[in-house]
């Protein structure tokens, strides 16, 4: 099998979470080729607070046959976009839409008239990256009116920090409109036992994928990092990457969907708005709820993709 690359960066218009900076985000799309296909593409777009290592160690790993969770998924997600390309057939269910949360990195960005503009897109749950100053973040939140509150859902992610201090701070009121949190502090059964039972909230496991799978709980699923199937409270995201990486985590989202027979939950597939647009974001960028697939053969993008500057390995 022979192998491309591509590098890529993506430009975020602020900080995406408590565990990264505004600063560009690099990976890097690979193309395939074997005797059963002439091409199949893929993304690999590495964060190091999920263990990944960088880039040159990835391309050395692809170049040495050596594999890695997000390298496997890659070479996984390639092979299914070679075959349907080989048959020149999507790999989208056209029947199948995938509602998502909209995703808010900073607490202070939720003034009236993004509030305003959400609502009207049909967004019913907000998502909201915390955990820099979460009594401040509390404090924010729990000044919401209740116009606000009873509009929406209200998730909140804290990547491993600053949960127990949030929710300690935050007023009733808004803690009856949590639809739940995301790694509330490092992952220990026990201890988010006793913050769910406290303050009666649900919570998700993301970032500790040795508990995540295991969890009793709802869990955040990767397809970028993850090959199970969503149960009906957890939620499938994409891993804020490449919009090619995004789609294919729309794909497994609609395959989670079949198999549950409907969606129970809102997901978070929609966070192109996150970033500085490209040709990339231009072909799946929409104003609702839905993601919105490339049109093309296997996960689409066809002549963005040829035009590449595609690297052997």
């Amino acid at each position: 099998m022979k192998i491309w690359y591509a590098p890529y960066i993506l430009e975020p218009l602020k900080s995406l979470n408590s565990g990264s900076t505004s600063k560009k985000r690099k990976g890097f799309l690979i193309k395939i080729q074997n005797k059963e296909m002439k091409a199949g593409y893929a993304d690999v777009h590495p964060w190091a607070q999920f263990g990944d290592e960088k880039l040159k160690v990835l391309l050395s790993y692809l170049k040495e046959k050596k594999v890695t969770p997000l390298l496997e998924r890659s070479l996984f997600f390639a092979m299914a976009d070679g075959w349907a390309r080989e048959e020149k057939k999507s790999l989208f269910n056209s029947k199948i839409q995938v509602k998502s949360h909209f995703t808010v990195t900073d607490v202070r960005d939720l003034k009236p008239k993004l509030l305003e503009k959400i609502r009207a897109q049909g967004f019913t749950t907000i998502k909201v990256k915390a955990g820099r100053k979460p009594k401040g973040e509390a404090k924010k939140l729990s000044q919401l009116s209740e116009k606000w509150l009873t509009s929406f859902a209200w998730r909140l992610d804290f990547n491993g920090q600053g949960g127990g201090a949030f929710l300690k701070k935050a007023s009733p009121d808004f803690l009856k409109h949590i639809d739940l949190i995301e790694d509330p502090e490092a992952y220990n059964l026990k201890d988010w036992q006793k913050l769910s039972k406290k303050f009666k909230v649900q919570l998700a496991c993301d970032q500790d994928p040795t508990h995540c799978e295991s969890h009793p709980g709802p869990r955040v699923i990767k397809p970028a990092r993850q090959s199970v199937l969503a149960r009906a409270e957890d939620i499938v995201t994409n891993s804020m990457d490449h919009p090619v990486g995004q789609s294919f985590a729309f794909w497994q989202a609609q395959a989670s969907i079949q198999n549950l027979g409907k969606q129970t939950r809102d997901y978070g597939l929609k966070t192109q708005h996150l970033f500085k647009t490209n040709d990339f974001f231009k072909e799946i960028e929409s104003p609702t709820p839905f993601f919105k697939y490339s049109d093309g053969d296997g996960v689409g993008f066809n002549e963005l993709l040829k035009k590449q500057d595609w690297r052997l390995l």
